[in-house]
């Protein structure tokens, strides 16, 4: 690690000649060019992979005999952390830090330019948040990422000197390398030589105040202390079994049980509104990355550990549920942990899932509202709005049955398994209202499953069904189940598309009238979302 640190040292303090320190502009050089051509696939849906071996190498030669170029020294910094780790990072950091100190005047972008250089640093902290959100510490690089975490709190204070309050700040990437900071000075703590910390009654007490004692408790601040020390030791013990036995349930359950047990009441809030802080944006652009990339193992982790810092964010849940699911069968009982414990939550604050955090980011975003209506609450009994709406009527007990054992499979990692069990189903189906809700189940869970554009056309066959039957004044339950959910995915998908590339947006527009028309309270309260 040292070595790789002195080369990036050296490569950020050395001069590129001595007529002109920080050498030239890079923006036009063949180099830079190519660079920023792998560094644009970040942004691209079918450019690629970013082969960060290639940015890290060109980017050496440019900083080495160029320029000295701060937009240059970030694409290397994150490179370096995809490529090498937290000692890659901490490598690149390093440069950065001897490049501007040895060269501010003279760096590029050039101070004429500066809002150019204060975008170069915002990038480097967004971008490398992203980075550094989804990329968990492997064993061993505890103190890599603590170093991190001190060199960008020296490049705060280095960049805040300079540009006073124009300084942009490293904020995404500081909180993302202090979610793992946090989490190696517990890991270091825990490899510690435990001390006795329960003494028996026989014991001789040689001081006054021990951490946990047997006996007597007299006072509400004793039992105050007491419960927060054997929480934080439960709570450490639970990770510790959870990091090396994932599939086990009851990390799981402890984690929550802590994390919720004096959840009594919703946040003070106005219109759902609440004084929470909202997460920082680098953790819900990484949730959905490992998402996309199907690291799920990554996700799961990510989301446990941030679930005693975020205890109102439901979308954590669903993303643990989903790593879960997709882990296999041997982590079912784990899976069901979390829905239990997230059920009791839901069943003691119902209007949990409305609120916002203070930003106004919904602390269940559409996905996950989506996900609690189907998956969670239908499995709690009348209390699911899914349930309810297919629970009216001949056939329903089979639809219901059909649901669990999708869902079971679904859990198990089965789910092309569990879409051809609702096919078959459909096809057996007795009348027209029974198909129907198999088709509006299979939707949701085609849905759940990552397959949207599955889950679109079968809402597009079930809203023809309403339409040609004239369901919207017969079945009015039923229809505002299927034009909501279409609601929620067309937004899913027009969020998820690039600007111009469909009609997304406006198809949900259309179908939003039609919930309006239909339901006007239910259109109040998706307008809240």
């Amino acid at each position: 690690m040292s070595d790789e640190i002195a080369e990036w040292r050296e490569i950020g303090s050395t001069p590129i000649r001595p007529d002109a320190p920080s050498g030239d502009s890079a923006r036009y050089d063949p180099l830079f060019e190519r660079i920023q051509a792998e560094i644009g696939k970040l942004e691209s849906l079918s450019g690629g992979p970013v082969q960060w071996k290639e940015v890290i190498d060109l980017g050496r030669e440019l900083l080495q005999k160029k320029s000295k170029d701060l937009l240059a020294a970030g694409y290397v910094s994150v490179g370096l952390l995809e490529q090498r780790g937290y000692a890659g990072l901490l490598a690149g950091l390093s440069c950065i830090e001897e490049m501007a100190e040895s060269f501010w005047e003279s760096l590029y972008p050039e101070t004429k330019r500066m809002r150019a250089r204060i975008n170069a640093l915002v990038w480097l902290s967004e971008k490398g948040g992203i980075a550094v959100g989804r990329k968990k510490p492997l064993p061993g690089e505890g103190k890599e990422v603590l170093a991190c975490s001190e060199k960008i709190d020296l490049l705060e204070k280095y960049f805040s000197e300079r540009l006073a309050n124009d300084s942009p700040g490293l904020g995404d990437l500081r909180r993302a390398v202090g979610e793992w900071a946090r989490e190696a000075e517990r890991a270091e703590a825990a490899s510690k030589p435990p001390e006795p910390s329960i003494q028996s009654v026989s014991a001789p007490a040689e001081s006054a105040g021990p951490a946990i004692v047997a006996g007597t408790i007299e006072s509400l601040e004793e039992a105050e202390r007491v419960f927060g020390e054997a929480g934080d030791l439960i709570r450490r013990s639970a990770d510790l079994v959870r990091g090396r036995e994932p599939a086990n349930p009851w990390p799981y359950q402890i984690a929550r049980a802590l994390t919720w047990s004096r959840l009594d009441a919703l946040p003070v809030h106005t219109d759902w509104e609440t004084r929470v802080p909202a997460p920082p944006a680098h953790l819900l652009d990484s949730g959905r990355l490992l998402t996309e990339q199907q690291g799920w193992k990554e996700l799961l982790d990510q989301a446990e550990a941030q679930l005693p810092e975020y205890p109102f964010w439901l979308d954590l849940q669903r993303r643990s549920a989903t790593a879960l699911s997709h882990l296999g069968s041997t982590y079912a009982g784990a899976r069901q942990a979390v829905l239990g414990e997230l059920r009791i939550l839901l069943q003691r604050l119902p209007d949990l899932p409305r609120c916002r955090f203070a930003d106004g980011t919904p602390f269940a975003d559409d996905e996950t509202q989506r996900w609690i209506e189907t998956d969670l609450l239908p499995a709690g009994g009348e209390n699911g709005s899914a349930g309810s709406a297919a629970g009216s009527g001949a056939g329903d007990g089979k639809v219901a049955e059909a649901r669990a054992q999708a869902r079971q499979l679904l859990g198990q990692g089965e789910a092309k398994g569990a879409i051809a069990l609702f096919q078959e189903r459909i096809s057996g189906a007795a009348s027209r209202r029974e198909r129907f809700l198999l088709q509006l189940e299979s939707a949701r869970l085609c849905l759940d499953a990552g397959y949207p554009k599955v889950a679109l056309s079968q809402l597009d066959a079930l809203q023809a069904e309403i339409d040609r039957f004239s369901l919207e004044a017969w079945e009015p339950a039923l229809s505002l189940e299927v034009l909501r959910t279409s609601w929620r995915l067309l937004n899913q998908l027009s969020r998820d598309s690039e600007p111009g590339s469909s009609d997304w947006a406006g198809r949900a527009e259309a179908i939003y009238g039609r919930i309006c028309r239909l339901d006007p309270v239910a259109g109040m309260e998706l307008d809240r979302k």
